[in-house]
């Protein structure tokens, strides 16, 4: 699964990085507002690092609970975990079947 270091909340934690949690939601809320224009021309995926001592502290666990109204507010969007996205793969693609 793709993982990015932009839409990561270690972002606190290294230079230069985000210095509030309105931060990390801007910078969440642009990155997926991108996608979701472009996806009207096919799939897109955004993946959002979290870690529990980085994007558990109040006001970032309260910038995300914002980020995840804004994406609910839009048709289409399927929220996953990681093992989700691998089981869709998984079912949609199984070893040695040639993707479409």
């Amino acid at each position: 699964v793709p993982y990015t270091f932009d839409c990561n909340d270690m972002r606190f934690a290294s230079a230069p990085g985000f210095n509030t949690p309105d931060d990390f939601l801007r910078h969440l809320v642009a990155n997926f507002d991108c996608l979701y224009r472009e996806s009207a021309h096919g799939p897109k995926m955004m993946s959002v690092g979290l870690h529990l001592r980085l994007a558990g502290r109040p006001a970032r666990a309260e910038a995300l609970r914002r980020f995840l109204e804004h994406v609910r507010r839009h048709d289409g969007v399927w929220l996953c975990t990681r093992g989700q996205i691998a089981d869709h793969w998984a079912q949609a693609c199984p070893p040695g079947a040639v993707a479409a």
